[in-house]
């Protein structure tokens, strides 16, 4: 520790001038119009670290009271924290008891009562640090540091307001929807409520404490936890430098990197998978690893029904296990009590609400309320046309598309890395960890065969086919010896790194450009360029009374509309469409919307001109009928038309 003082000393005198001289420049018109981090945004890191800090505080309770562990990971406290966050806002959300303040107290708490172990962590600070960079080689330092530019370009996203659909339809719309109502909402039309929301109710918690953008900011966080997770994971078969290459392999996978700094789920469900994938692999030493692993597994299968890919791959490396008689029954019975009791609330919750525990699929089993059977078949062949197509020969093709030709994102959305195609069968010769095999197979044939094939939805196998790919690299620099080693190693990582900003550069550029155009335009100038609704929610939230309901056709963006809406966001199984489908002319057209209470239209011209082809010839024209008699245009920007119902 005698070391650490002087460098605190000059950090302390350093950054006292930094910061006088930063604010002198703020005083200057022109350097805070440009500065890329402003006083605001430092307050809302500081709340989100504040909570993150909660967070990893309780999981670190929970994994060593509850699950006993003894061998604890720093990510899995992180990450069970913010699942105890998530728990949290869901049993107040079902008591009614969602308000703002009750968070912060509930925080604030925690924060107190964490207080002693932050300062000796703090107290002990320099001599962790110290110790930590003697076990990291200078290879594993400079493969590090050469990713840095490319991590905070990704991460870069999260410094601005959200844009993307999803996110604007659901994944921050909902926890805004129950955090005015204090509670949980039942929307017909809005079949997102009545799904699993895992992530949401993180998003939900993380919203009551400060806001969307520390909502908005959750998800990169459990991404870069995924990361880590491949490290740690890669580490059980590989030394420390080829364990960083699969972390950085999973960082260059363009269907990451793009979605890293949205609010989406689906990396978050990954990210836990493969935390109970590492905690599983490592063997289960008492009825408090089974319980967790399975635990983390649930909560995977609570982000999103695509975690049924993830529990194929659990399932196969079960039966494979059990045959073998590496586990026992018991620990395989308590591993799946786990997950089934994590994920039994939200399949209960759709129960009750829909009918149907698992709404809106397994419609002809169970049906669903407030769901046609039409729209039913529209969701299902929608997810099903996301892809390269159903024969076989698109199935034996699929592994090289997904990884070198990929598509647009009505395809996949992005990419895997390039060599993942070749993971398994090089696995296969060169690295065989069979069980890791196992489950990647088993994962991403199942993403291959059921529902929709886009790439984000492939889950925990982007990360195990970075280990396989890592690994595979490990065997053939091990090919050689001495020097020759060394320099094989070093060329492989080079290409690696290189490789990856090469491949980023479709979608890196336009992370930077985001951010600067956020700093330099503020929320207002950035979001009118990013996102398309928003001038269109602009002009409702100024213009239209308080009362107005607003009728969203092909659209179903509402996070930053402050006005009633009746949505429908399936744009190609439109619940509304198929209504106005059913009538034979305009006036009962008229009398459709009218019952349903709205006063206002607001059309999504880009998307109906996409959609409009799901849907009979004779429903465009009827509906383009009543639009001309029935409705006056108020605001047109090209994109976005908004109408009042005469």
């Amino acid at each position: 520790m005698r070391r650490v003082y002087p460098v605190l000393t000059v950090v302390v005198i350093g950054g006292s001038v930094l910061g006088a001289a930063a604010a002198f420049l703020l005083r200057q018109e022109f350097f805070r119009a440009r500065f890329i981090f402003n006083v605001q945004q430092a307050g809302h890191v500081f709340l989100f670290a504040a909570l993150s800090w909660a967070a990893y505080f309780i999981g670190a309770l929970i994994t060593r009271g509850v699950f006993r562990q003894r061998e604890r990971y720093w990510e899995v406290d992180l990450a069970v924290g913010w699942v105890a966050f998530g728990a949290g806002a869901f049993i107040l959300v079902a008591t009614g008891l969602l308000y703002a303040w009750v968070v912060r107290v509930i925080v604030l708490a925690l924060l107190t009562l964490s207080a002693p172990t932050l300062w000796r962590l703090a107290r002990g600070a320099g001599d962790y640090v110290e110790s930590s960079w003697r076990r990291f080689s200078p290879a594993v330092v400079l493969l590090v540091a050469a990713v840095v530019p490319f991590a905070a370009s990704i991460a870069s996203g999260a410094g601005h307001p959200p844009f993307e659909w999803d996110v604007l339809v659901y994944h921050l719309y909902i926890p805004k929807l129950f955090l005015a109502n204090h509670g949980f909402v039942y929307a017909p039309r809005l079949a997102y409520v009545s799904m699993p929301l895992g992530a949401e109710m993180m998003f939900t918690w993380a919203y009551a404490w400060d806001g969307v953008g520390v909502a908005a900011a959750v998800a990169p966080l459990v991404n870069a936890l995924m990361v880590v997770a491949v490290w740690r994971l890669a580490r059980r078969y590989l030394d420390n430098f080829w364990a960083t290459l699969a972390a950085v392999i999973t960082l260059f996978t363009p269907s990451f990197g793009n979605a890293f700094s949205a609010a989406f789920s689906d990396f978050i469900l990954a990210a836990y998978a493969l935390l109970a994938l590492a905690i599983y692999l490592r063997g289960f030493k008492g009825f408090g690893d089974a319980a967790l692993g399975g635990f983390l597994l649930g909560v995977a299968l609570s982000v999103k029904y695509t975690g049924l890919h993830a529990l194929a791959g659990f399932s196969a490396l079960l039966i494979f296990d059990l045959a073998r008689r590496r586990l026992g029954v018991k620990y395989a019975g308590t591993f799946l009590l786990a997950a089934l009791a994590t994920v039994l609330p939200w399949l209960i919750k759709a129960y009750l609400e829909r009918g149907n525990p698992f709404f809106p699929a397994f419609y002809g089993v169970f049906g669903g309320r407030d769901l046609s059977p039409e729209a039913a078949a529209g969701i299902v062949r929608s997810m099903r046309a996301i892809g390269m197509g159903r024969g076989w020969l698109d199935y034996l093709l699929l592994p090289y598309r997904v990884s070198v030709a990929g598509g647009d994102y009505q395809h996949f959305g992005g990419n895997l890395w390039p060599f993942s195609f070749l993971a398994v069968p090089l696995a296969l010769a060169w690295f065989r960890r069979w069980r890791l095999i196992l489950f990647s197979v088993f994962n991403f044939a199942s993403w291959a065969l059921v529902g929709s094939q886009q790439l984000r939805f492939l889950g925990a196998a982007v990360g195990t086919f970075a280990v396989l790919n890592a690994g595979v690299f490990a065997a053939a620099a091990g090919a050689f010896r001495g020097a020759g080693r060394k320099i094989a190693a070093a060329t492989v990582a080079g290409a690696v790194v290189v490789g990856g900003y090469f491949i980023s550069f479709g979608y890196l550029p336009d992370c930077w450009r985001g951010f600067v155009n956020y700093q330099e335009g503020r929320a207002e100038g950035f979001l009118s360029r990013w996102a398309t609704c928003y001038g269109a929610d602009k002009f409702v939230n100024e213009n239209l009374p308080r009362d107005a309901v607003v009728l969203q056709v092909f659209d179903g963006c509402q996070l930053y509309l402050e006005r009633r809406a009746i949505s429908d966001p399936f744009l190609d199984a439109s619940e509304i469409i198929y209504a106005v489908g059913e009538r034979r002319a305009p006036a009962e057209v008229a009398a459709l919307v009218k019952g349903l209470g709205a006063t206002h239209v607001m059309i999504n011209k880009e998307a109906a001109a996409y959609f409009w082809r799901c849907y009979k010839s004779g429903t465009r024209a009827l509906w383009a009928a009543y639009l001309e008699r029935y409705t006056t245009v108020l605001y047109d920007d090209g994109t976005y038309e908004v109408r009042a119902i005469d």
